[in-house]
């Protein structure tokens, strides 16, 4: 019986919770009351330990919101891992306050959790915008408060096998005065106070309990949806039109909805910041760029270098263009733009045309 005082925190608590997550933990609760033994699937993968902001490199903090989230995590770590609002608070505050940090990248994989604690948590990454690039990567869940949470930096990311939303809250009674009863236990609550033990699981929730705790999940999910709205840029009957009131979404529809930024992954988000996860690919993704790159230009080169030998003569800036579209500065493009007509004019034939064109691809990279 050694949990029943759990059982009575967890059903105090007004959740923004994945739904599925929290009938797993209150399984949980339930097996470890009567003292069976709990599957293994319902519990986490490791405890959550005390940790400083990992760092993708020595410019970007990396902070890790994975698992339940609570406010201290001494109740829920060997259930599912979990993240305390604590712990990410006291690592937020040190990677923003931390000059060697040029970025923050909230890596995200949470059903969500307590919601009482997250909303401060929240405006305090929302009111942080501005001092340093805050990115919220979906790597692969965000729901209820960790979308919550999510949304109050810069931007929201999701990887394309991810999923984000279940905006909403709510509470759950345990009724266990049967339990106890075939336990043989019976409970006397002796208490001053009008309301003290409203909605206690001791006894059925009576309508005056249902109606209390109603409100509290009304008031938590009103601050939920219009702090979303803040960070995204909404209004808030935008978020209730288009957010889905506690449905998830995949990647394509999350983008379409508004309700992230871009689609792409946890390397693609570090590389933005010049981080590179996996060199070997990342070489054969530049090289076939540039390959692409050089076929583009070289078609258009050798359009414009025709119509000069059958004396169009194109206007110099055409072929400044194509050196714009190639990356080339005003100034360089103007130089070598100068020196084109002569250059083209001097060859004759298709050998010499594209050896001409080889050395003016060549000549605009050096510039550039």
């Amino acid at each position: 019986m050694k949990y029943m005082n759990i059982i009575a925190a967890f059903a105090g608590e007004a959740w923004a919770l994945e739904k599925n997550k929290l009938i797993t933990v209150a399984n949980f609760l339930r097996l470890k009351a009567l003292s069976l033994a709990a599957d293994e699937s319902a519990r986490g993968v490791t405890k959550q330990t005390e940790r400083e902001v990992q760092r993708a490199d020595s410019s970007i903090g990396v902070i890790p919101i994975q698992g339940v989230i609570g406010e201290r995590m001494n109740l829920l770590d060997d259930i599912s891992g979990g993240t305390s609002s604590e712990l990410i608070t006291k690592q937020f505050r040190s990677a923003l306050n931390d000059p060697m940090i040029k970025a923050i990248v909230f890596d995200v994989n949470s059903p969500g959790g307590v919601a009482r604690s997250v909303q401060e948590l929240g405006t305090e990454i929302f009111d942080a915008r501005g001092i340093k690039p805050m990115i919220a990567q979906v790597n692969t869940c965000a729901a209820s408060a960790a979308y919550w949470l999510a949304t109050q930096a810069d931007e929201v990311v999701v990887t394309p096998s991810g999923q984000a939303g279940s905006i909403g809250v709510y509470a759950m009674h345990e009724d266990i005065s049967e339990m106890l009863a075939k336990e043989g236990i019976k409970e006397t609550l002796i208490y001053a106070g009008e309301f003290k033990t409203i909605g206690n699981n001791l006894e059925p929730l009576s309508k005056e309990a249902r109606s209390y705790m109603q409100q509290r999940v009304d008031e938590l999910a009103a601050a939920f949806t219009r702090d979303v709205a803040r960070g995204r840029n909404k209004s808030v009957r935008e978020v209730n039109d288009r957010f889905g009131q506690g449905m998830m979404f995949n990647a394509a529809d999350l983008l379409e909805r508004g309700m992230v930024d871009r689609i792409a992954t946890m390397s693609d988000t570090l590389a933005r910041f010049g981080i590179d996860t996996n060199p070997a690919l990342t070489r054969s993704k530049v090289d076939a760029t540039a390959i692409e790159q050089d076929a583009s230009i070289r078609s258009k080169l050798q359009t414009w270098a025709k119509a000069v030998n059958e004396d169009e003569q194109p206007p110099p800036s055409h072929f400044e263009d194509i050196l714009r579209d190639a990356g080339v500065s005003k100034s360089q493009r103007a130089r070598i733009a100068s020196r084109l007509h002569a250059v083209l004019r001097s060859e004759s034939g298709d050998e010499e045309a594209n050896a001409a064109l080889s050395r003016l691809i060549a000549a605009a990279k050096a510039f550039t």
